[in-house]
């Protein structure tokens, strides 16, 4: 998601894969999950999560608009913006919704904002 008139850096999109690849490998869990990546006003941000049961553990990095590949963690215990909610709301609504299905990784990766 960006801010009007503006995209996502190539950049950032590298260093925040790298990041979320770490992060889902070291994280027990399904391995499923999504990365949100927010190129907004202030700053650029990217929030990994992954699905541990009904549980969705977080990783959060921000990094400066001039310098998108040099995330580093954002601010203990910030879940998201406002903008960055919606997402993490329809995520979370679709997760529930495959959460009892024999196939509920597919199902869940099959659905999308």
């Amino acid at each position: 998601m960006s801010v009007a008139g503006s995209e996502c850096p190539e950049a950032l999109d590298r260093a925040a894969r790298a990041l979320t690849v770490e992060f889902a490998t070291s994280t027990p869990g399904s391995g499923v999950g999504y990365l949100l990546l927010h190129r907004a006003r202030p700053a650029h941000f990217a929030l990994a999560h992954v699905w541990d049961g009904v549980d969705l553990i977080q990783s959060y990095w921000t990094s400066t608009l001039d310098r998108p590949a040099e995330l580093r963690p954002h601010r203990a215990g910030a879940v998201g913006c406002v903008w960055e909610l919606e997402v993490l709301a329809f995520e979370s609504a679709q997760w529930a919704a495959s959460c009892e299905a024999s196939d509920r990784s597919d199902r869940y990766l099959g659905t999308h904002l």
